[in-house]
């Protein structure tokens, strides 16, 4: 019985108060929650009129983005996006090939696009996706195609592809985010999902 009590005695003083400040730590410092699928509100955005490469006339698009919240009560400050890889489903070629391509949080042309403040109390997006139908995937950031790969040829054949969009602060935890993107070549009947994050919510 002595033994019993000893050790119910010693777990009162370590494992009781570990669990508490592993608890506050949960608390205080936040983590990425992430959601993304055609039925999520706010990640999939069709026909968005704008003006590309500084021309006069307006082009319209389709955005495939992901939602990005804080878990707990606090903050994630000085937050930005990059896709690390993209791959076909069911091939190991990265088709970036080492690149790493700044995605901006919405909107594109704000000052804190890769410097976002994420709140839990709203999401905030990011574009991972541009694509028409009669220019098929355009990687746009402040209005403008990245020209560092050949966008057309990557996705010239429809089908599925795996991305992984990697998310870093100034507080949190780095936080990857594995997405499908099923491409019929028409963004009306197109989808991005979100697969696994990790670390997990």
């Amino acid at each position: 019985m002595a033994l019993i009590a000893g050790f119910i005695v010693l777990e009162m003083i370590l494992y009781v108060p570990y669990k508490l400040w592993a608890k506050l730590t949960e608390e205080v410092t936040p983590r990425f929650v992430l959601a993304c699928s055609n039925d999520e509100r706010g990640c999939v955005r069709r026909d968005v009129k704008f003006n590309s490469g500084g021309s006069t006339s307006q082009i319209s698009a389709t955005w495939f983005r992901l939602k990005v919240l804080a878990s707990g009560t606090a903050n994630i400050t000085g937050c930005c996006a990059h896709l690390i890889s993209i791959k076909r489903v069911g091939e190991n070629r990265d088709l970036l090939d080492g690149d790493s391509i700044v995605r901006p949080f919405t909107p594109a042309n704000g000052a804190d696009t890769e410097k976002k403040t994420i709140r839990p109390t709203h999401p905030e997006y990011v574009d991972v996706i541009t694509a028409n139908a009669k220019n098929g995937i355009m990687w746009l950031y402040r209005t403008h195609q990245d020209a560092s790969l050949d966008w057309k040829s990557m996705f010239a054949k429809h089908g599925k592809f795996m991305l992984t969009v990697a998310l870093t602060s100034e507080n949190s935890a780095p936080c990857t985010a594995e997405l499908e993107f099923d491409w019929t070549g028409d963004p009306a009947t197109s989808s991005l999902s979100l697969i696994s994050q990790n670390p997990s919510a």
